[in-house]
């Protein structure tokens, strides 16, 4: 992360889903591999998150348009 933030450069925005979906990938993994040692249910922590982030997308649509 830190190579990443002192590396400055620009993706063109077609790749930016992609970019997304590789660095949660990345995690995924990372984590995965220390889910023995944790002992936390990754699948329960990440539909909490995502779910987390739909309704304040879904909350910030509804301002929008209120």
């Amino acid at each position: 992360m830190i190579l990443g933030l002192a590396l400055r450069f620009n993706l063109p925005i077609e790749w930016a889903r992609y970019s997304a979906m590789g660095i949660l990938a990345a995690l995924d993994s990372l984590l995965g591999a220390a889910r023995s040692e944790l002992g936390i249910d990754l699948e329960g922590v990440a539909l909490v998150a995502f779910g987390w982030r739909i309704f304040q997308n879904v909350a910030v649509i509804r301002r929008h348009f209120l």
